[in-house]
C-alpha cells in the first residue's frame, strides 16, 4: 500500500527540502494556522507499523537539520486501508483554473454549498495561484465515508468537469488544534 506523509514544520524555518520528498505550502482560506509550510513523500509499505517507522526516520533527519516540527500526519489510501479504523477520513478536490471567470464559478459553488453546510474545506497553494484543493472530512467508521464522499463527489461532478479527487484514510495526526477554525474536530 501507498503511504503519504505530512511533516509540518514551525513557521518561519524557510522551506526544508529532503531529497524524495516536496516541500508544500498552504494557505487555508480561515483558521488558527492559516499559512502551513510541510514536507510531502510517499512510499509503500506492507502495513501501518513500517509506514510509521518511516516517518519517523524522517522526522529525525529534517529535526538534525535544525527545524522545529508541528504535526505529523500520515495518510494510505482509504480503498485500499483495512487494517483499523483511521482517526478520520478526507476527500480531495485538485481545481485547476484556466481563466478567471473557472474561479467565479467555483466561488460560486462554494457559497452555494456552505448554505446547506455541506463542509467543504479550501486550500491554495502559494507557488500556485491557478490550483485549489476543495476538502471534506468524515469522522468516523471509514466504510461510511466512502459513501459520504461519493454524494460530495456527485454534486461537485454536477457542477464542474471532473476534478481529480483521491481518498484518503489518516491514520496518523499528531496535532488536530493545527487546523483549528479551518475543520471543527
Amino acid at each position: 500500500m501507498i503511504y503519504e506523509v505530512h511533516i509540518t514544520v514551525a513557521e518561519g524555518q524557510g522551506a526544508p527540502y529532503l531529497f524524495g520528498t516536496k516541500t508544500i505550502r498552504l494557505e487555508l482560506e480561515s483558521g488558527k494556522n492559516r499559512v502551513q509550510t510541510l514536507v510531502g513523500a510517499k512510499e509503500e509499505f506492507s502495513n501501518d507499523t513500517d509506514a510509521i517507522a518511516w516517518t519517523f526516520d524522517l522526522e529525525r533527519e529534517l529535526v538534525r537539520r535544525g527545524y522545529k516540527l508541528v504535526r505529523r500526519k500520515l495518510e494510505a489510501p482509504l480503498l485500499d486501508y483495512q487494517d483499523k479504523t483511521p482517526l478520520y477520513s478526507e476527500a480531495h478536490w485538485k481545481f485547476e483554473f484556466k481563466k478567471i471567470s473557472d474561479v467565479f464559478k467555483f466561488e460560486e459553488f462554494r457559497r452555494t454549498e456552505e448554505k446547506h453546510d455541506a463542509g467543504y474545506l479550501l486550500s491554495w497553494s502559494l507557488d500556485k495561484k491557478d490550483k485549489a484543493w476543495l476538502t471534506k472530512r468524515f469522522y468516523g467508521d471509514h466504510k461510511y465515508a466512502r459513501s459520504f464522499f461519493s454524494r460530495s463527489n456527485a454534486e461537485i461532478q454536477h457542477n464542474f468537469p471532473i476534478p481529480p479527487v483521491h481518498f484518503e484514510a489518516v491514520i496518523v495526526d499528531t496535532n488536530l488544534d493545527l487546523d483549528e477554525g479551518w475543520v471543527a474536530k
